[in-house]
């Protein structure tokens, strides 16, 4: 879900909180992983316009590994413009924690987080990701006076949704 601003203001403000975000949700995962038996690995994901057939993906997902490995401009612009055709994905990442279940002869638990929810849940006040056609309010407590990151308060929000998110974990 690709969140909705009310105006040009809320983007700004969000555009200059959410790689700090980023950074502390990364940095208090990293952390709480350090203190439990959960063990994480990071996955790039995508997320795709409803109805688009698993054979488009699969082009449009080949088509960019072919602009990885274009040689010239003249076939960088082809494939340029035959991506400009199709659908088009929004990347994501997801950390899949793993924890082996101590009863004996058991699967593994996992459980998949997807950051950009979480750092959608540091940035915005009272961000619900089962409502996306609704504005989204950037935490303006973020920032300073002067509009840029107040560092500690964006620290103890991303370290509190963090730790929050740990001691819902199945036990």
């Amino acid at each position: 879900m690709t969140p909705k601003f009310a105006d040009a203001i809320a983007w700004q403000q969000a555009e200059i909180l959410m790689q700090p975000v980023f950074i502390r949700v990364i940095d208090n995962l990293r952390k709480q992983l350090e203190q439990t038996d959960w063990k994480g690995t990071y996955h790039d994901t995508q997320a795709w316009p409803d109805n688009v057939p698993e054979k488009v993906k699969a082009q449009v997902l080949d088509l960019h590994q072919q602009l990885i490995r274009a040689a010239d401009d003249h076939e960088i612009a082809d494939i340029e413009h035959e991506l400009a055709q199709l659908p088009r994905f929004q990347p994501g990442y997801e950390l899949w924690l793993e924890r082996p279940d101590p009863v004996p002869q058991a699967s593994e638990s996992q459980i998949k987080l997807d950051l950009w929810q979480l750092c959608y849940q540091v940035c915005f006040r009272d961000y619900q990701p089962e409502t996306p056609d609704d504005l989204i309010i950037v935490d303006t407590g973020l920032l300073d006076e002067d509009g840029q990151v107040d560092w500690f308060q964006l620290d103890q929000k991303a370290k509190h949704l963090i730790e929050q998110t740990f001691r819902q974990l199945p036990q």
